[in-house]
């Protein structure tokens, strides 16, 4: 079994953020606005367990104001593919 894919995606937000990057890089506050209900503490702590995983890439921009833009891994690209397969499947199944 998949373990640690399956615990990634039992995270309430998880989805909803990667899904929100596949569109592309986003700063953070377009992303919080891009996923209704989602509180910035929440997105924050989300962001980085996502990196951490691998997911989600954490790019920091030298400018005034410094930027710091979020954007998908090929790994997180490929577990959206894998989201949207699924997501396809249980409307075709459930």
């Amino acid at each position: 079994m998949p373990q640690h894919v399956l615990a990634i995606l039992r995270r309430k937000w998880a989805c909803p953020v990667l899904l929100a990057l596949a569109a592309g890089h986003k700063r953070f506050g377009a992303l919080a606005r891009a996923v209704p209900g989602l509180r910035r503490s929440v997105l924050a702590a989300e962001l980085y367990r996502l990196t951490h995983d691998g997911l989600v890439q954490r790019r920091e921009i030298s400018a005034k104001p410094p930027e710091v833009h979020y954007a998908l891994t090929a790994k997180g690209s490929a577990l959206c593919r894998l989201i949207r397969h699924l997501s396809k499947w249980e409307a075709r199944h459930l």
